[in-house]
């Protein structure tokens, strides 16, 4: 019996595990080809799973635990060939190229950074298996980038994502740009200095539009113990035109539990909250990206998102209320379905001059999301073991309409400089319905106007570069209910930096910068809306800007031995949007 035992799992092991053995040849000569790079790739993935060179004989050995599998191989002075990885698959054929080289020259591997002036370059071929890898596997590889909660971040502060120096509905983050075929990308760029018009520094890639690059399409799947997320992404480029497509969905389960103390010296009393929580959501998103070129210089791009989504929330607290007169525990329950739905929608016109580092754009983008949520709350009150219920339903209702006109010129050696204009019109409204003993219904509707105008310009003199951004805002609040509230703000920000390129690969910066945070509709609404049965949160239409002054020294070295780099930084807030807890008196 043992024996049958063993015999099993040695036949299981050999099913399993298989090596197999394929021959490389000309297909002309049909001798063999000595040197020849061998791989296999998952089919579904894309993933390198293989490794191997033919040898002498052409002979190459490969083991694998799948054959769903691609093998792809590769030799100088012949055309690469991809098929399907399987048993009968004995030889490969390869053809060889009409014009051979005269002189194969073997360099070592270049530094996959070059820093010119206060801009950092990637050369994502230098990445080992970079034709094997998506983009956000190429952007782990890179020095001084790492993802950080589907965030790409540069000495901790997370990157603007641009696409051709725009925003793009579809590679937006670092989820999205795992779609991204990495051969369609012609440059990669990070700007280390905040400039006026985004804000922050930014992460660039350029896309090589005039490449024909046809069909393309992955799908993938992640799960866990507490959800799944599958998406699947299809792109087709032209020289004409050209568009992509994405789609993803999620689910997922997060259970929590959190403990709050609150001790207020003033009532001599403090407050202690146990909470558990149970949030299942499920999102969707739907995205297209269109573009067709006028001309050689001419081109427009349209831009479509729809992220539709549902939760639902259930949370039980126990608060233990202790004071000098008495002490008490009182129990809180709480349950909330939200479902949300969100579009965008972008045309956007650029021009591009006789030369193609300086253009004109003209951006449009209108976005509205509204949200419906509905709330059952069941609470005790002052130690009563009765539960009373309240309802709450809440209507969010948000849009937003951009237009900017941005003017670059970048082919100046000594100067180049961006102007631009935008124009925000933002539209919120809050409808809150309170069902208790009675109803009692609160409008709150708020618009706003944003008005910027702004400067960048960069000046390199010998291995320095200085630059200067200036932006001029101006926003208006205008609350029509439930009352009736105007504010404005003018605010000038500048962004000063230098530069120094000690050669192509190390760069000192010295930099300081303004910003500007202004309160959302959320800080600003006040309509008081229940956390759960004992919390309340809600808004001030008092509050003002909060402006950020903050200083940077920083530094960048790219070595063979690998990158170093350090950031100091200094910062300064005025105007700090916080949140404060107070006891109410029925409590």
């Amino acid at each position: 019996m043992k024996k049958g035992c063993l015999t099993f799992l040695f036949l299981l092991i050999a099913f399993k595990l298989f090596s197999q053995t394929l021959t490389i040849l000309d297909s002309i000569r049909k001798d063999a080809v000595v040197g020849a790079t061998v791989v296999v790739l998952d089919a579904s993935t894309n993933a390198l799973r293989a490794q191997a060179v033919s040898d002498s004989n052409g002979r190459v050995s490969i083991t694998e635990t799948n054959q769903s599998r691609y093998v792809s191989v590769t030799a100088v002075g012949y055309k690469k060939v991809v098929q399907l990885f399987k048993d009968s698959l004995q030889k490969i054929f390869l053809v060889p190229l009409s014009k051979q080289l005269d002189q194969v020259t073997i360099k070592s591997n270049k530094s996959p950074i070059n820093i010119a002036g206060n801009v950092m370059e990637f050369d994502i071929s230098q990445v080992p298996n970079a034709d094997y890898m998506n983009v956000g596997e190429i952007i782990e590889q890179l020095p001084f980038l790492q993802i950080v909660d589907n965030n790409i971040r540069m000495m901790n502060e997370n990157l603007v994502i641009l696409i051709d120096n725009r925003p793009n509905s579809i590679y937006k983050d670092a989820a999205s740009l795992k779609s991204l075929p990495p051969h369609a990308i012609d440059k990669m760029e990070v700007v280390l200095t905040p400039t006026a018009r985004n804000g922050g520094k930014v992460l660039n890639i350029t896309l090589k539009r005039d490449y024909f690059l046809g069909w393309n399409s992955t799908i993938s799947s992640s799960s866990n113990r507490l959800g799944v997320s599958p998406s699947a992404s299809m792109t087709y480029w032209r020289k004409k035109a050209g568009f992509d497509l994405s789609v993803s969905y999620n689910n997922g389960l997060v259970n929590g539990t959190s403990e709050t103390n609150i001790n207020y010296t003033t009532q001599k009393r403090v407050l202690n909250e146990n909470e558990k929580s149970r949030s299942l959501t499920n999102s969707g998103r739907i995205s297209v990206s269109s573009y067709y070129n006028l001309s050689d210089k001419d081109a427009i791009d349209f831009q479509f998102n729809f992220a539709p989504s549902k939760t639902n929330y259930t949370s039980s607290s126990q608060i233990f209320s202790q004071s000098l007169n008495n002490s008490y525990t009182d129990f809180s329950e709480i349950n909330r379905r939200s479902s949300a739905r969100g579009y965008v929608v972008g045309l956007n016109y650029t021009h591009k001059y006789h030369n193609t580092a300086n253009a004109f754009y003209l951006l449009t983008r209108y976005s509205t999301n509204a949200t419906n949520n509905t709330q059952d709350l069941q609470s005790s009150s002052n130690g009563m073991t009765v539960l009373t219920d309240n309802v709450y339903l809440n209507n969010i209702d948000n849009s937003e309409s951009t237009i900017e006109i941005i003017q670059q010129q970048n082919s100046g050696k000594k100067l180049k400089y961006v102007i631009g204009s935008k124009l925000i019109f933002r539209d919120n409204g809050n409808d809150n319905t309170l069902t208790n003993i009675s109803i009692v219904k609160t409008i709150v509707k708020m618009n706003q106007l944003v008005s910027s105008s702004y400067v960048d310009g960069d000046w390199t003199f010998s291995k320095f570069t200085a630059h200067t951004g200036l932006r001029l805002d101006y926003n208006k609040n205008q609350f029509s209910s439930p009352m009736q509230v105007q504010q404005s703000f003018t605010n000038l920000t500048p962004t000063v930096s230098l530069s120094y390129n000690i050669n192509k690969t190390e760069s000192l910066l010295l930099s300081y910068v303004r910003r500007i945070l202004r309160p959302s509709f959320y800080y600003t609404d006040p309509v008081v809306n229940p956390v759960n049965a004992y919390e309340r949160s809600g808004g001030s239409t008092d509050l003002q800007n909060q402006i950020n002054n903050e200083w940077g020294l920083q530094y960048y070295g790219n070595y063979k031995f690998g990158s170093l780099g350090f950031s100091l930084n200094y910062s300064r807030t005025s105007g700090l949007i916080s949140t404060l807890s107070t006891l109410s008196d029925d409590n």
